[in-house]
């Protein structure tokens, strides 16, 4: 199962363990992220990072268009105005949100991987089933097709079927919006469709929405759900992906049920001014990408229009979406298919930057790692980090493999065990240095006895060729040594070599326990690192910049509780602990809650676990957590939507056995469930970029 920020997800043992991730497919899989890094950093955090990081023959740039949403609150507040001023009018303020420059998007050239187009479907829900039908039957299985044909993988995310009736605002409003932060995140601007009739949508009053939904995507009073999709989508970042499709009023003409015809048009003066108004401002800002299309009624069926003469419709939506897929992913930019050692280093490369980003409280033992990689003295010890589940091992390894490589003095090997499906593998972990760092065209052994019987050599001529091609040293970073697989003796540490070669550096880290006995215990002397409990300074720093996110703060008494928990000291368990808070809405008992938090790590997942099944989606959550568990390497989004449409979802002894329908759930039920989920979640591989 997955875990964590932006697609694979971690085991349930991981989660158990606390130690690393088991890795999913390479292609848009879900695997769970046991260790959370030490601050909280989300999907999209990073996916604004412009850092590059160099890769086999290539560069790698994690994302090459920012954007950050307004701040509703500063604009407000700088126009002398507020939301509880009933004369305030939401089309008065929302263009001041604007993001000054048109966004540029790069096509992706020279790509070998498979890649992710998510396009979000939104409009008003009751009016339109019939574009909708057109769009599920035929244009988006044509773009499927089209998108297949070139290695991108389609998902279209139509979230208005399948919301739960029992969701509450926050579930619903978070289940659409969040799912265009995904989009965001893969796509750099989201691929929007926005279909727009005689409906404006639900408005909810003030009171109704939650206060982080407020700050978080800039609500505003009189906003539909609909209206904020297309400020959160499109309108706010010019995104140069959104389309519009607007329908012409007349296929209400001879339409003479006046509660049929109520179905398909406002007849609040309010909210027919609020739709006139957005459409107004939507031809204003997209005129070239809003197109108006006519249609007729067929016949009337339970309770609903049925309309015909939607083939302009569908023409329209497939030829905008073909041809933005096609300047971001173009034709003549696919390469030849990524090399087994290049899918490898990129998926590494993944997890580095995922767990490097905002590491905090650790400045003593980087300064230490750097001074054994730095010193000039020749030395043939080996240095390891060793400490509890969650104490941000896998962070420290990942920053400073991170600066390591920004240094060109060094030649640097990392590799992170349970990253990928087979990073667990000893002769796969050996396989990957010697591809990356013998001279080429050396033939490598062909099993694994015969690999670590060579491992010695292997160090020793990788060095030699490292200082051949200019490097001052080869630097090694080989993380959570514990996971590898208990193959040909792996734990007992026996393929480690025995002496370093001049010019190399080897830094390892592994859990307490047999691993790190035999760490101890082995010929070449070693420099150990323990990986402390954080101090109560930096607890307090990382509780206080996380909440900080979300406008949320502790008192001393709430926070003195927290940070005195028995794992507190702990990244993780902070990470976890902070995200249960932040998402708790009684502040009056927040004293009480944090009082009620376990103070150990496994305690806390199980509190956290049991309320993101309660909460969003019961059995469905269940189900996926039990799915990925009982998978070999994890799951892909599409596999996961068709696996949770079997019937009985959990069998039982009593029950029939599982059939698969081949049908899927609803989108919005997927939302839901990857909503509450997410930050146990991990994309692994090229598909999910």
């Amino acid at each position: 199962m997955g875990c964590g920020s932006s697609s694979g997800y971690a085991s349930l043992e991981d989660i158990r363990s606390h130690s690393s991730t088991i890795a999913s497919k390479p292609t848009n899989t879900m695997q769970a992220a046991p260790e959370v890094i030490s601050t909280h950093t989300t999907t999209q955090d990073i996916s604004r990072t412009n850092s590059t990081i160099s890769t086999p023959g290539s560069h790698h740039t994690v994302k090459d268009v920012e954007y950050s949403r307004p701040n509703t609150e500063e604009l407000m507040k700088d126009l002398n105005i507020s939301r509880d001023d009933g004369t305030v009018k939401w089309w008065d303020v929302v263009d001041d949100f604007i993001v000054r420059d048109t966004p540029v998007i790069k096509p992706h050239t020279k790509r070998k991987t498979w890649k992710t187009v998510r396009l979000f479907i939104s409009s008003t829900f009751k009016d339109m089933s019939s574009e909708r039908e057109a769009l599920v039957k035929g244009v988006v299985p044509a773009l499927r097709q089209w998108c297949t044909e070139r290695r991108i993988r389609l998902m279209e995310c139509d979230l208005r079927w399948g919301v739960p009736k029992d969701s509450d605002t926050r579930e619903t409003l978070l289940a659409c919006l969040s799912e265009i932060d995904r989009c965001r995140e893969q796509n750099e601007c989201p691929y929007f469709l926005n279909m727009l009739s005689e409906r404006y949508g639900s408005v909810m009053k003030p009171e109704e929405v939650p206060e982080d939904i407020k700050l978080r995507y800039s609500w505003l009073p009189g906003m539909s759900v609909t209206a904020l999709e297309v400020f959160t989508g499109a309108y706010w970042e010019r995104n140069p992906n959104a389309l519009f499709m607007m329908r012409q009023p007349g296929f209400l003409n001879g339409v003479n049920d006046e509660n049929l015809r109520n179905i398909y048009q406002e007849t609040d003066p309010e909210k027919v001014e609020s739709l006139r108004v957005l459409k107004g401002k939507i031809r204003e800002k997209f005129g070239d990408r809003t197109h108006d299309y006519s249609c007729h009624v067929e016949k009337t069926e339970n309770g609903k229009l049925i309309l015909g003469g939607l083939k302009n419709f569908s023409v329209k939506v497939h030829d905008h979406f073909k041809e933005c897929i096609e300047r971001q992913y173009p034709a003549d930019s696919l390469q030849q298919q990524m090399t087994e050692v290049e899918v490898s280093y990129a998926e590494q490369e993944d997890f580095l930057l995922l767990r490097s980003q905002g590491l905090k409280g650790r400045d003593d033992i980087l300064d230490r790692i750097s001074n054994y990689i730095n010193t000039n003295i020749d030395s043939t010890r080996i240095m390891y980090l060793a400490g509890s589940a969650g104490a941000g091992k896998s962070s420290l390894m990942a920053t400073s493999a991170g600066k390591a490589i920004g240094n060109d003095k060094f030649k640097v090997f990392f590799h992170f065990v349970g990253a990928t499906p087979d990073s667990t593998n000893l002769y796969r972990i050996l396989s990957r240095m010697f591809h990356e760092c013998m001279p080429p065209n050396t033939v490598p052994p062909m099993d694994s006895d015969e690999m670590m019987r060579y491992t010695g050599t292997m160090f020793e001529k990788s060095t030699e060729y490292a200082l051949d091609q200019g490097y001052e040293k080869l630097i090694v970073y080989i993380d959570a040594l514990n996971q590898m697989d208990d193959e040909g003796m792996a734990h007992k540490l026996g393929w480690l070599p025995r002496k370093l070669p001049k010019g190399m550096r080897l830094v390892v880290s592994t859990l307490e326990g047999a691993t790190l006995h035999a760490m101890r215990s082995h010929e070449v002397q070693c420099d150990e690192v323990m990986v402390e409990p954080l101090n109560q300074d930096y607890r307090t720093k990382i509780i206080s910049e996380y909440l900080a996110d979300y406008n949320k703060l502790l008192d001393k008494e709430q926070m003195q509780l927290l940070v005195t928990k028995e794992d507190a000291g702990r990244p993780l368990y902070l990470a976890i602990s902070c995200e249960e808070l932040r998402v708790f809405g009684d502040f009056r008992n927040l004293t009480s809650k944090i009082h009620s938090l376990p103070g150990d790590l496994s305690g806390v997942i199980e509190i956290v676990f049991n309320r993101i099944i309660k909460e969003y989606g019961g059995d469905k959550v269940l189900s996926t957590l039990c799915l990925i568990e009982t998978s070999r390497f994890g799951l892909s989004e599409a596999e996961l939507v068709e696996l949770l449409a079997a019937e009985p979802l959990i069998p039982s002894s009593s029950s029939t056995a599982v059939q698969f329908t081949g049908q899927k759930i609803y989108m919005a039920e997927w939302a839901l469930v990857y909503l509450g989920l997410h930050q146990f979640l991990r994309p692994c591989g090229g598909g999910s970029r």
